[in-house]
């Protein structure tokens, strides 16, 4: 969890001066959706000492998604439907289960339908005694305006690269590895620690081979691979995801920023 941001939160918890709308924004993989839960660990963690001893029973089941006053909603396929929002609200009428604090988590909420969307405004408009909520978006750009004003907005950036690196040492990962990790992760420790290297780096080379293709000017060959990227679908998010990386990392070179600011400084040459 980002530092400004876990202060903000340890001492809303603390002086119970909490809105009843967080609006949690940032890249994907910052930590947003971690915050999130551990929140609501702290609303409701048997220690009430304002932050979550991670031991008690309320904690661990709040970890393992078993706490039944945590609401968590995320997009079915493409987008939040109307029909979640709905029952969500259904359930939110209802007193709490056992917790001080109903906790509602909206993960993606910049995915809602337009329906989906309303419904939320309504909800949020008049929220439920005792609920808190917590939308998780990566752009305000993707989310209404008048939900925007509802909410308290806590943005998440990118971590510092040391930071990174020492969470990937604490789950076991070697130096060079954790390094690397990093590096490809842009400062996301959530990514950086669901990184695949060596599929990563397969997708680099080839990235890196079509790039060159694109430059030779071959039609043929560029059409040849493009072709065949047509029946790997499911592998092409990745794709442009990478070229995003290298193409940012090419104007990082150009207008002479330090290697520390490159995700692939391994081969700035």
């Amino acid at each position: 969890i980002p530092e400004r941001v876990r202060r903000i939160l340890l001492q809303s918890v603390k002086h119970q001066r909490l809105p009843p709308v967080y609006l949690f924004v940032g890249p994907a993989g910052v930590g947003k959706r971690t915050t999130a839960f551990a929140l609501a660990k702290a609303l409701n963690c048997t220690a009430q000492n304002g932050d979550a001893c991670e031991h008690c029973a309320v904690c661990l089941r709040i970890e393992r998604h078993l706490y039944p006053d945590i609401h968590l909603v995320e997009p079915q396929g493409q987008v939040i439907k109307i029909d979640q929002v709905r029952q969500l609200q259904e359930v939110l009428a209802l007193h709490a289960y056992e917790g001080r604090v109903k906790v509602a988590i909206l993960d993606d909420v910049g995915r809602v339908t337009v329906e989906a969307g309303n419904a939320l405004l309504k909800i949020l408009e008049e929220p439920p005694a005792q609920t808190l909520f917590v939308l998780i978006c990566q752009h305000l750009g993707s989310l209404p305006a008048t939900v925007i004003s509802r909410a308290q907005v806590l943005r998440f950036g990118l971590l510092a690269r040391d930071q990174v690196v020492a969470l990937l040492r604490q789950h076991g990962r070697e130096p060079g590895a954790a390094e690397r990790a990093t590096c490809l992760s842009g400062g996301r420790p959530g990514a950086a620690l669901a990184l695949d290297l060596r599929a990563v780096l397969e997708c680099r080379a080839e990235a890196l081979q079509l790039w060159t293709q694109a430059r030779s000017g071959d039609a043929a060959v560029v059409l040849g691979s493009a072709e065949q990227w047509a029946k790997r679908k499911s592998d092409l998010d990745a794709l442009f995801e990478m070229f995003l990386s290298l193409v940012r990392d090419v104007a990082v070179v150009r207008a002479g920023g330090e290697d520390v600011l490159l995700v692939h400084e391994d081969i700035r040459d």
